[in-house]
């Protein structure tokens, strides 16, 4: 994940006069297509000659906003600053899901060992029974039932992790329409001309949407007929317009009270799943780890204490 400082490097030229492509090319090591945007974007290069992890989501946002900014003529430094803070928000939101989840993922980890640690100590004081666990067809039913428990509680535990990262992600893919958008319409376009802007430089999908919205209003389509059939990621840039279409307000404040409403409404997401997990991981610790400990720790130690097996050091 980049920290923005090449998109802000970025916008400081553009500012101070520089053209685009000199600006692509001194922050990002990037040449122009002749859509505007850039070629692939993978590292901020910045001027320092360092290098600047970027995220796939974050590499088609840069390239959007050079697109909108050549087929709008809106100046890409505005676009850009619409961009990143847009960006800037949703790393903050990612980065305390990452904090959050800090916890319960090293605790999960500790968990899975919790079988294994039992076998441990249960060899360690009567060695007779890793015999009984291994040597017996008593200890293969005891295995095999113990490694059974635990895949369970480790798949339990995988699934529980994997929707608690997921939760709050939605924000990125439905915050880029609106900072879009809202640069669009800051350059003076439309409601309708800003949403066909958004949706070529968006591309293939959900910009190929925003253009048949964008041409079914163009028609005279209604507003509500216009917007049917929309992937769920544009709902919030169709109320936020809506306003703005059907009475005239200016879609600007309310386009970005919109964008700024869904990424905290991902940040709020994130810290309700990480506190649920902290909680529901108790169940695979109690009904799946908690038993293969005593299936394959508790158990060999007791058949072995009670037939009075040992194993001689040598």
């Amino acid at each position: 994940m980049s920290d923005g400082f090449a998109t802000m490097e970025a916008i400081g030229l553009l500012r101070s006069g520089a053209t685009p492509e000199a600006a692509w090319w001194e922050a990002f090591g990037a040449s122009v297509e002749p859509d505007g945007a850039p070629g692939l974007v993978t590292h901020g290069r910045a001027s320092r000659g360092s290098t600047d992890a970027i995220t796939p989501h974050e590499s088609e946002a840069l390239r959007a906003a050079g697109r909108l900014a050549h087929t709008a003529g809106a100046p890409l430094a505005d676009v850009l600053a619409c961009i990143e803070e847009t960006e800037r928000s949703r790393r903050r939101a990612e980065a305390a899901r990452e904090a959050m989840l800090a916890g319960p993922r090293a605790s999960a980890t500790v968990l899975l060992w919790l079988p294994v640690v039992g076998w441990v100590v249960a060899v360690v004081l009567d060695p007779g029974a890793a015999r009984i666990l291994f040597g017996t067809p008593l200890g293969w039913g005891l295995l095999l039932l113990g490694g059974a428990l635990w895949g369970s509680g480790r798949a339990w535990l995988k699934r529980m992790i994997a929707r608690a990262e997921k939760a709050g992600s939605g924000a990125g893919p439905a915050s880029l329409p609106l900072a879009l958008a809202e640069a669009a319409v800051g350059a003076g376009l439309d409601v309708r001309s800003a949403l066909a802007v958004t949706g070529a430089a968006i591309g293939p999908d959900v910009g190929d949407h925003l253009q048949r919205v964008a041409g079914g209003l163009a028609e005279g389509q209604a507003w509500t007929s216009a917007w049917a059939e929309v992937p769920e990621a544009l709902e919030p840039l169709e109320k936020a317009l809506r306003s703005s279409w059907l009475r005239g307000a200016s879609p600007g404040p309310t386009l970005r009270a919109t964008r700024e409403a869904i990424i905290e409404k991902g940040r709020a997401e994130a810290e309700r799943a990480a506190g649920r997990l902290g909680v529901a991981a108790t169940l695979p610790l109690s009904l799946c780890l908690l038993p293969a400990f005593v299936v394959v720790g508790v158990m060999p130690l007791v058949v072995a204490l009670a037939s009075g097996i040992t194993v001689q050091g040598t």
